[in-house]
């Protein structure tokens, strides 16, 4: 019985997927019928993880971050959100707010005991109206690729960020179960098969693919995508590295690819680029395990095993910083015993902890709540969630990291737009990452409200 009802789902599968396939290469017969007097706006957002304001320079040479630039406006400082972390920089990005108001206050989960955390995948972890969800409400069809923070949400063509943590687990099952399937099974025909979980650069490639195709057959309203590969080289190699690099040079050849399309699909006039970043990064060489201090003051208990039997307080790291939680609020001898111990890391040379921040700053830098201090490391160290170990520090592999205070210079990312609805040669200073997604919500025409930003009227025709 199991077996004919899995043949029954695979059918069904391949039936919807062939319908779909027809639906999507017939697109000018089921388009939207718009008035003559109004145009139809095309926005698309292009997200580079870990593009710095100070690789500016970098880009400004290169011929399509180029034509983009010279053609539009630009800011050279945006300062992000704490942490300067990927999944709630994105989710600032499309919400105007604050990570305690959006509620992805980390990559990962506060899963206590767990070596490998799941991340905020999932849509419905996110408390506050999106971009997203505003052009929908517009009838505008939207497309995600690789968006962090999008599985299972409400979108036409959605292909979102996510993977397992258990190795066998397929990627492209996962893009079907929260993305949209025929379109998984379609892209993975024609783009996604060299794709190994999220290997660079063949995830990028996949991605720009995938959004190529998709412009030139549905011409989406509103299209966001994410292209994470030079995150992942500035991680294993540091900012400073020929694979860095060259990572710099395929963007740019992905988004010749997409502008291109745009082209192709005779849009260009209706079209607006936005090139942006989530953070910017740091280089790095010392792990810090407050855990494992946290634990030899009694306030973690372990098995035999180092299995994590209960807790008192307990550090998840956003690598350049750290959430430290007290399990009962109420506890007033551990809150004191804590407190002591971050103040004695604080006063220590060699604990490369930088700054202790309390609750009333931790609301003050629109970080989790819940948290009763927050760490901020050195440069050259970051934070793990290690509580096995014996050692207070570690020294790891030269790298890069990020998760930082995002009013550092290095962890700054910039802001480009160019085309419909953008002045041409304006050249801001700076801007919050919350004015984004207003600035957005005006370019396509959407109503986003209850934001902390401000749309940028200095760019905007």
């Amino acid at each position: 019985m199991n077996t004919i009802k899995k043949w029954r789902t695979r059918l069904s599968l391949v039936l919807l997927t062939c319908l779909w396939t027809f639906a999507m290469y017939s697109d000018k017969k089921n388009e939207p019928v718009y008035s003559n007097t109004i145009m139809k706006r095309h926005l698309i957002v292009i997200s580079i993880d870990a593009l710095s304001s100070n690789d500016f320079e970098q880009i400004a040479k290169l011929s399509n971050f180029k034509k983009l630039i010279d053609n539009g406006s630009i800011v050279r400082e945006v300062t992000g959100v704490y942490p300067s972390l990927t999944y709630p920089s994105h989710t600032t990005i499309v919400t105007g707010v604050y990570p305690y108001k959006h509620g992805i206050i980390n990559n990962k989960l506060k899963q206590i005991g767990v070596k490998e955390q799941d991340w905020y995948w999932y849509s419905k972890d996110v408390k506050v109206p999106t971009l997203y969800g505003a052009a929908k409400n517009k009838n505008m069809e939207v497309a995600a690729l690789g968006w962090p923070v999008t599985a299972g949400a409400d979108i036409k063509y959605n292909i979102p960020e996510i993977w397992s943590n258990e190795a066998q687990e397929d990627q492209f099952d996962l893009f079907r179960k929260y993305g949209t399937a025929p379109l998984v099974n379609m892209m993975k025909e024609k783009y996604g098969k060299s794709v190994i979980g999220r290997k660079q650069p063949e995830l990028d490639n996949f991605i720009a693919d995938s959004a190529a195709f998709i412009i030139k057959q549905k011409r989406p309203g509103l299209m966001l995508i994410h292209l994470s590969e030079l995150d992942s080289k500035k991680h294993a190699y540091g900012i400073h590295n020929e694979k860095v690099l060259e990572a710099f040079k395929r963007q740019n050849e992905r988004l010749g690819k997409i502008i291109n399309a745009v082209k192709k699909a005779g849009i260009e006039s209706s079209t607006t680029f936005v090139i942006t970043g989530d953070h910017g990064f740091s280089n790095i060489n010392n792990k810090i395990n407050v855990n494992s201090e946290l634990r030899r003051q009694g306030l973690i208990k372990v098995d035999n095993n180092s299995n994590v039997l209960d807790w008192k307080a307990y550090v998840n790291a956003c690598d350049g910083s750290a959430y430290v939680y007290i399990k009962d609020k109420d506890d007033v001898e551990t809150k004191k015993k804590v407190t002591t111990i971050l103040n004695d890391l604080l006063m220590s040379n060699y604990s490369g902890v930088e700054r202790v921040f309390n609750n009333s700053d931790i609301c003050k830098l629109g970080a989790d709540r819940n948290a009763e201090f927050m760490l901020e490391a050195k440069e050259g160290y970051y934070f793990s969630n290690d509580w096995q170990g014996d050692n207070l520090i570690e020294v790891s592999k030269a790298s890069g990291t990020h998760g930082y205070l995002p009013t550092k210079a290095a962890l700054q990312t910039m802001f480009i737009a160019s085309g419909s609805g953008v002045k041409k040669g304006i050249n801001l200073r700076s801007m919050n990452m919350v004015d984004e997604a207003p600035t957005l919500a005006k370019l396509l025409g959407v109503e986003l409200n209850d934001v902390d930003g401000y749309a940028l009227n200095q760019i905007l025709k």
